[in-house]
């Protein structure tokens, strides 16, 4: 297996190559029956309380501890239908609520890091535009409709705006949703669609066309499609007499999140919201608080089961080499945590590999679409992979880190930092259609999700917001068509050809008899 920066793998279909950015937890990476028997641990539907399902059987709740209870969270079951939009779908919504056709707007903030920041992804950015060309390896329809999902740069000046954490009230254990509130500026503010139900293995599909900027590198944005399920889980409170849930997984200690508090977050009076500089917990081994320290480590587990297609991509080997991180390079990335480590060689609990494409670019080059696909598939052994192809090439196979658990596709364009040059205004990337096949005699594994689930009657969906009515966008450019015909001379052209033709063959006759007559006419 090629690491990026030292080699390269060639892809299954010509055309292609590959490299590893982040190769993940070696113990499980190198070790395929250590990790099956892993994932066998975490995703156990036989413990007491039963906390995860398989096929239509219903659903529990579980709060910040991972205390599972109840079954009135059917809406978190894997969806077994086909799933399909398209033109005549989409053009049903126009000016009307999109969760009619089973989409919402995913309305939330990520990714901000060191001096990096954004303005998350807003449902305010997603429009449709009617009358357009769409363009397909030659073929086109015209007259159709398609999303417009809307990206701003930092020559944005609109009037939408973004997405930012506002003030939260914290809770002891029931899940609270993070309070997401407009932002002083619509800059560096993408859109994403989200699936209303969630999916488990399938085929993925998505027909979209994702055009350059005007930045000078005509990048400035992610283009990311994704499956995402999550779910954070808290040691119990001390003296609670809880035990710890089956999902608090705290071996490997590397699977868990760390973070710093000045107060014990053992106590139920401890704010949990309020962190610290984890600098200030650098002298206790991590995971742990000794007694009589002034700081602590609380570690949660994060159940981050997750599968991306990402343009560009974003080895950490390249990071100082931007143009090695053009539009002709894709992540093809599968998680089953997020412990926040993203290093090379980091223990994480992902694989992140780079794919690129050796002659043109994953996105449009002139407004014509391409096709995005994952074939995320429980193998006959019981294990599972992810396939990831490109206007239908197979570029890539990962089996390491690939997830179980079922959760939405997430389809849009947002500001990771490394999307490159951010001097645009707007950039629209436009959908056609939406595809998703589940797999046929699969039994899709579901488990609640902690902020995207029915709690005590309650239907939670911190992260995603209504689009009620979907308005119309800015007439984008499309794709270049084939040259004119040439017009059909008309018949009266063709009969002054004709005459003129007749006159100038006269002429010559003329000319020619002449001539002969002087030559030989004189005795």
């Amino acid at each position: 297996m090629a690491r990026c920066g030292t080699s390269w793998d060639n892809s299954p279909t010509p055309g292609y190559k590959s490299c590893i950015g982040v190769y993940g937890y070696k113990p499980f990476a190198d070790d395929p029956l250590a990790y099956n028997t892993f994932m066998r641990r975490i995703n156990s539907v036989d413990t007491n309380p039963i906390c995860g399902a398989t096929g239509d059987t219903s659903l529990p709740q579980v709060d910040l501890y991972g205390q599972c209870s109840g079954t009135a969270n059917t809406p978190g079951l894997a969806s077994r239908k086909q799933f399909h939009i398209g033109h005549t779908e989409i053009d049903s919504v126009k000016n009307d609520n999109i969760g009619k056709i089973g989409l919402t707007a995913l309305h939330k903030k990520w990714g901000a890091s060191g001096d990096w920041d954004n303005n998350g992804v807003s449902k305010n950015n997603v429009h449709y535009l009617d009358n357009e060309i769409v363009e397909y390896k030659g073929q086109r329809k015209t007259g159709q409709t398609v999303f417009a999902l809307d990206i701003h740069g930092d020559k944005y000046t609109g009037g939408v705006t973004g997405v930012k954490r506002g003030k939260q009230i914290p809770s002891k254990d029931k899940p609270v949703c993070p309070n997401w509130v407009d932002s002083e500026s619509g800059k560096r503010c993408g859109a994403c669609l989200a699936t209303m139900d969630n999916y488990g293995p399938g085929r993925y599909s998505v027909l979209a066309m994702v055009p350059k900027t005007e930045s000078p590198d005509t990048r400035g944005y992610v283009f990311a499609i994704w499956s995402y399920s999550y779910m954070e889980v808290y040691p119990p409170h001390k003296n609670s007499g809880i035990p710890p849930s089956s999902q608090y997984i705290d071996k490997p200690v590397e699977f868990q999140v760390a973070n710093c508090f000045k107060c014990d977050p053992s106590d139920p009076s401890c704010n949990r919201e309020i962190q610290v500089d984890p600098s200030l917990c650098k002298d206790i081994p991590r995971c742990t608080a000794p007694k009589g320290a002034e700081s602590w480590w609380e570690c949660f587990t994060n159940h981050n089961s997750e599968i991306d297609i990402e343009i560009p991509a974003n080895s950490p080997q390249f990071k100082s080499e931007p143009i090695k991180l053009g539009w002709n390079t894709m992540n093809a990335n599968t998680w089953i945590a997020d412990n926040e480590m993203y290093g090379a060689d980091d223990p994480a609990f992902y694989r992140q590999t780079q794919v690129t494409k050796n002659d043109g670019l994953f996105i449009s080059e002139n407004g014509e679409y391409h096709l995005y696909e994952y074939d995320w598939r429980q193998e006959p052994d019981g294990s599972y992979s992810v396939y990831f192809y490109f206007d239908g090439d197979l570029v890539h196979v990962q089996k390491a880190f690939a997830p179980e658990r079922a959760g939405r596709l997430i389809i849009g364009p947002w500001s990771g930092h490394w999307g490159g040059n951010q001097q645009y205004d707007t950039a629209t990337i436009k959908i056609a259609e939406i595809t998703i096949t589940p797999q046929q005699n699969s039994n899709p594994l579901s488990f609640p999700q902690t902020f995207d689930q029915v709690f005590d009657g309650d239907r939670i969906t911190c992260d995603f917001k209504e689009v009620t009515e979907l308005t119309k966008g800015t007439v984008g450019p499309s794709p270049p068509g084939p040259p004119p015909p040439t017009p059909p001379k008309s018949t009266c052209f063709l009969y002054i050809m004709l005459a003129a033709i007749a006159v100038v063959f006269i002429i010559c006759i003329g000319i020619s008899l002449y001539s002969c007559h002087s030559k030989y006419g004189k005795k």
